[in-house]
C-alpha cells in the first residue's frame, strides 16, 4: 500500500515509531472513558451510587483526560512534523537532481513543469505523510481496539450488527479515489501548463509591451487558467461526495445500534449503562472509518504526485563519471580529433570530421555565419552532451577520462544567452568565486570596462538587477557576464559571441585588458566579428558544422575565402559608422 513511500517512512521510523506508541496510548485511555460513563450511569438507574464512588469517578476521567491530551500533543508534533519534513526532503532532492542534469534534460522538461513538481507536488505528499498516514493509523489499529472493546463489554451481536454499513463507505470511498487518482494528475499538468505560460510572459515582458501583446499574451494566459478551473472542478466535485456517503452511512449505524440495543435492553441482555458506553464507543468507531475514506482521498492525489516526481527521480543523467576518473589538474593541451556532433533530437551531425589542436596559454578563434556550428563546438567543452563519434582530448587522454567537476572547474564560460540572476551586480558577479575579495571584484569589474557604468548607477554595486536582468542593458549584462567569468581567473576561458550588444570603443578596452590579464592562458572566442579575433594564434571558419577555413589572421587574408571577405565587409561597415558619429 505505500511502497512508494518506504523511502520516507525508512527516513522518518523513529518519529512515525514514538507517534504509534503514543497514539496507541491515547486510543487505550479514551477507551476507559465510555466504560466510566456506563458505569455511573447504571449506579444512578439502579439508585446505588454513592459519593465516594462518584469522587473516584471522576478524578480517574480527569486524569485520563489529562492523560489523552499528552499523548495526542507528541502523536501530532511527531506526526505533523513528517508533513513539512518530506516537503523539505523532496524539494531539496528534485532541486539537487535539476542541477546535475544537462541541455538535453529539460529540452524533455518545461520549466512550468518541473516547477510544479518541485512546488505543488510535495505538498499533496505533505498531506499524507502528516494527516494521511494519522488517518490511516486511526482506521487501522483503533478500530481493532474499539470493537474488541465493544464485544467483551457489551454484545457481539450488537456490535457486528452496528458496523454492517462500514465497508460500503470504505469501498465508495477507494472507488471515487481511483478517479480522484485521475483527476489529480490532470489538475497537476495544467498547473504545468498555466506555469509554463506565465514564466513564457515575464521573461518575454519587454516584447510583449513593445509589440503590444498584453491582451494576446493575457487571453493565452485565461485560456490556460480557465482549463486548471476546470480541473480543479473535476477534483473537488469528487471531494465533495466524501462528505454525503459519511453523513448517510453515520446515521445507518446509530439507527441499527439504537434499534436492536433497545430490544437487547428490553429482553434484559444489557443494561442502559452499557448501551450508553456503546453508543460512545461507537461514535469513536466513526471517525475512524471517515479516516479512512480521507487516507484513500488524500493517497491517491499523493500517488499521482508521487508518480510525476518518480519520473524525474528515475531519469538518469546523461552525462556521468566514469568508474575511477580522474582529476584534471594542469592547463591541459586540447586537441579536436575526428569529432561529429548530433543533438539527441537532429537528424543528422551539426558537427562533422572537427580536427584541432590547442596548446596551453594559446588563443582559438572560431568564426562562421549564424547556425554554424559555432556554439555547438564550445559546448563540447563544457560536456553537456556525448560527442557522436570522434575524441576530445586532453594531455593525451580522453575527456571522458576526467570528472566532468574537474574538467568544468578549469574553465569560465561566458555563455552567447548570458543569466543575470535576481541579486545585486557585485552578488552576480561573485557567483563563479563566493569568496572573492573587493579587490578582486574591482578588477573583474575593471578588466570588463564595466567601472564607467557603475557610476551612472545610484547604488553602484549594489545595484539589484532585477529579474532576468531586466534594469540593465543589453551591454551592461553582457560584461557582468564577463567580470563573473574573469574574477575566478579560469585556466580556459569560453566566450561565446558574449560583446556583441557593446561598442567598438568598449569592445577595443576589453580586448586591450585580455592581452594583459589572460596572456599565458588558454583563450577560445566564438564571434561574429573579426576584430574579436584577429589577434588570435589560431582561427578556424566553420561553415555547416565543418572546418572551411584556418589559419592566423594574415595567412587567411592571402585566401580569397570567406575570412577575407567578412573583414572587408566588416571594415568598410566600421569606418561607415565612424563617419556618421563625426
Amino acid at each position: 500500500m505505500l511502497d512508494k513511500y518506504k523511502w520516507f517512512i525508512k527516513y522518518y521510523k523513529k518519529s512515525y515509531t514514538i507517534s504509534i506508541i503514543a497514539l496507541a496510548i491515547d486510543y487505550l485511555l479514551k477507551l476507559i472513558l465510555p466504560y466510566i460513563i456506563g458505569s455511573v450511569s447504571d449506579d444512578i438507574f439502579q439508585k446505588s451510587v454513592t459519593m465516594q464512588n462518584l469522587k473516584f469517578n471522576l478524578g480517574l476521567c480527569i486524569v485520563v483526560s489529562v492523560m489523552c491530551y499528552l499523548m495526542a500533543v507528541i502523536w501530532n508534533i511527531t506526526v505533523f512534523r513528517g508533513d513539512d519534513t518530506i516537503r523539505y526532503l523532496v524539494t531539496t532532492r528534485l532541486f539537487d537532481k535539476y542541477v546535475k542534469q544537462n541541455p538535453e534534460f529539460f529540452e524533455k522538461n518545461s520549466t512550468g513543469s518541473l516547477m510544479g513538481k518541485a512546488t505543488n507536488d510535495p505538498y499533496a505528499l505533505g498531506d499524507l505523510a502528516g494527516y494521511g498516514l494519522m488517518s490511516l493509523f486511526n482506521s487501522t489499529f483503533f478500530p481493532i481496539f474499539i470493537i474488541t472493546i465493544m464485544i467483551i463489554t457489551t454484545d457481539w451481536k450488537l456490535t457486528l450488527i452496528s458496523i454492517l454499513p462500514f465497508p460500503i463507505l470504505v469501498l465508495a470511498s477507494n472507488r471515487i479515489g481511483d478517479k480522484l487518482n485521475k483527476a489529480f494528475e490532470q489538475s497537476q499538468k495544467s498547473f504545468d501548463n498555466m506555469n509554463d505560460q506565465t514564466l513564457e510572459t515575464v521573461k518575454g515582458i519587454r516584447v510583449v509591451r513593445a509589440n503590444n501583446l498584453k491582451e494576446f499574451q493575457r487571453q493565452k494566459f485565461v485560456d490556460k487558467a480557465d482549463d486548471l478551473y476546470e480541473k480543479n472542478m473535476v477534483t473537488a466535485r469528487l471531494m465533495a461526495w466524501y462528505g454525503p456517503i459519511q453523513k448517510p452511512i453515520e446515521a445507518m449505524t446509530y439507527i441499527l445500534a439504537i434499534g436492536y440495543g433497545t430490544y437487547l435492553i428490553k429482553i434484559g441482555s444489557i443494561t442502559v449503562g452499557k448501551l450508553m458506553s456503546f453508543m460512545f464507543y461507537l461514535n469513536l468507531l466513526i471517525w475512524p472509518m471517515i479516516g479512512m475514506g480521507d487516507f484513500i482521498s488524500i493517497k491517491k492525489q499523493a500517488d499521482a504526485s508521487m508518480d510525476r516526481i518518480q519520473e524525474i527521480w528515475d531519469y538518469k543523467e546523461d552525462i556521468v563519471n566514469k568508474e575511477n576518473a580522474i582529476e584534471l589538474s594542469d592547463n591541459p593541451t586540447i586537441e579536436f580529433k575526428n569529432l561529429c556532433f548530433k543533438y539527441p533530437s537532429s537528424e543528422k551531425n551539426v558537427l562533422e570530421n572537427i580536427n584541432f589542436t590547442i596548446e596551453p596559454g594559446k588563443t582559438l578563434g572560431v568564426l562562421g555565419k549564424t547556425g554554424s556550428g559555432k556554439t555547438t563546438l564550445l559546448k563540447q567543452f563544457l560536456r553537456f552532451y556525448e560527442v557522436s563519434s570522434g575524441e576530445i582530448i586532453l594531455n593525451g587522454k580522453n575527456l571522458t577520462d576526467y570528472t566532468v567537476e574537474s574538467v568544468r572547474d578549469k574553465i569560465g564560460y561566458v555563455p552567447q544567452n548570458h543569466m543575470i540572476f535576481s541579486k545585486t551586480i557585485a552578488e552576480n558577479i561573485r557567483i563563479t568565486k563566493p569568496n572573492a575579495t573587493d579587490e578582486e571584484l574591482v578588477k573583474a569589474i575593471e578588466n570588463s570596462d564595466f567601472e564607467k557604468d557603475l557610476k551612472k548607477l545610484v547604488h553602484g554595486m549594489d545595484t539589484m538587477c532585477g529579474e532576468k536582468g531586466v534594469s540593465l542593458s543589453g551591454g551592461q549584462k553582457q560584461r557582468i557576464a564577463i567580470a563573473r567569468a574573469l574574477i575566478s581567473d579560469p585556466e580556459i576561458l569560453i566566450m561565446d559571441d558574449c560583446m556583441s550588444a557593446v561598442d567598438g570603443t568598449t569592445e577595443r578596452n576589453i580586448l586591450d585588458n585580455f592581452k594583459k590579464i589572460r596572456h599565458g592562458k588558454t583563450n577560445i572566442i566564438a564571434a561574429h566579428r573579426i576584430s574579436q579575433v584577429k589577434d588570435a594564434d589560431e582561427i578556424i571558419v566553420l561553415d555547416n558544422g565543418k572546418i572551411i577555413e584556418r589559419g592566423t589572421h594574415d595567412t587567411l587574408m592571402k585566401n580569397d575565402g570567406w575570412y577575407k571577405e567578412q573583414y572587408l565587409r566588416q571594415t568598410v561597415e566600421s569606418i561607415d559608422e565612424k563617419e556618421r558619429y563625426k
